[in-house]
């Protein structure tokens, strides 16, 4: 075994730990952050508490475009009292109807039909639009 498969191995599993680290670490902010003196940590961060239906909408939606032979890269997010809105693009851009149909339909899968909304944008922009009670985040 030479020198350099043995530091790339070194790399991968310090790659692999770190991540996983920072899974766990952003669980238990998630959980922490929902109590006073860490609820007043902004809620600007992805892990807090107040995000969590952010987080399960986006964890959806990057589940779901895996075997589509797209990527959906979302270039914002925002919710008010009953939606929650993503906008973004497909990567490649001139995705067919086909794929965009299949992610669809691998989204409604997972949150129900009619609990979640498509619509096309000026350009190639998409808005994805969840009902946040069909999330079913418990509070």
């Amino acid at each position: 075994m030479s020198k350099k498969s043995e530091e790339v191995d070194i790399k991968t599993v310090f790659q692999f730990g770190l991540l996983l680290f920072l899974d766990v670490a952003g669980k238990l902010m998630t959980k922490i952050t929902k109590y006073f003196p860490f609820s007043l940590i902004g809620e600007k961060i992805a892990w807090h508490y107040n995000n969590r239906d952010i987080i399960k909408a986006w964890d959806i939606i990057s589940d779901s475009w895996k075997g589509t032979g797209t990527y959906f890269h979302i270039i914002s997010h925002s919710k008010d009292d009953n939606f929650l809105h993503f906008i973004g693009e497909f990567e490649p851009r001139k995705t067919p109807l086909r794929t965009i149909s299949k992610f669809k339909s691998k989204i409604e899968e997972k949150v129900g039909q009619g609990n979640v909304f498509f619509r096309k944008e000026e350009g190639d922009l998409y808005k994805i639009n969840f009902i946040r009670e069909a999330l079913n985040i418990e509070g």
